[in-house]
């Protein structure tokens, strides 16, 4: 299999990073929870093209929020 070049207008642009929103987190904090095992989870991550450590940062700063209590502005 042959790959062509890259087609980008800008070959020196950088890619975009994705940015996630809380709800979406939840999301999928809330379905790899309770996901039944490893090969689920995996299924997961693969799915939503995320790393383990994505879920590993959410759940700590999840925790964190929720030791801390509501935020008041």
């Amino acid at each position: 299999m042959t790959s062509k070049p890259s087609s980008s207008p800008d070959p020196d642009a950088r890619p975009q990073r994705r940015t996630f929103t809380a709800e979406f987190k939840a999301r999928i904090l809330a379905e790899y929870d309770a996901a039944p095992d490893a090969a689920a989870r995996g299924a997961i991550l693969r799915r939503e093209r995320l790393y383990g450590s994505h879920i590993l940062d959410w759940r700590k700063a999840r925790d964190a929020g929720a030791a801390a209590g509501p935020e008041t502005r």
